[in-house]
């Protein structure tokens, strides 16, 4: 019985190391666009979706934001970010710039400390008084 654990263990340990190359490959933005884009944009008249030749226009920022919270939200909403970020790379020809996510924009640069006036109202639980009365 233990002698089968151990081979689960080593089988399943092998499986996670062999795949994890496969996992760490970057997206190819131009395969992403064929199997989930190209379908709708086409270029043809009797289409709202723009052609590839007008998205190459756009900036890269635009096509990614377009996939997390624009038009395209529900369909992007299907892709990695990384095969976002492939895709609007792919069809603008250029690398998408600096911190895409917004995690730092309307930060603060230093942290304030944290500190409360000795003198300054406070309460320790429910209420100000051990009777819990709840006025103020």
């Amino acid at each position: 019985m233990r002698s089968t654990a151990i081979l689960l263990a080593a089988t399943l340990g092998f499986s996670l190391l062999a795949s994890a190359p496969a996992l760490a490959q970057p997206a190819n933005g131009a395969a992403v666009f064929q199997r989930e884009c190209a379908q709708c944009h086409t270029g043809a008249a009797d289409t709202r979706a723009p052609s590839p030749e007008v998205l190459k226009r756009r900036s890269p920022e635009a096509i990614l934001s377009a996939l997390t919270a624009g038009g395209m939200r529900p369909q992007g909403g299907r892709l990695t970010g990384a095969e976002r970020r492939a895709v609007a790379e792919h069809l603008t020809g250029r690398v998408l710039g600096g911190d895409v996510t917004g995690a730092a924009f309307g930060r603060c640069t230093t942290v304030p400390p944290f500190a409360i006036a000795a003198d300054a109202p406070a309460w320790g639980g429910w209420s100000p008084t051990a009777a819990n009365t709840r006025f103020q």
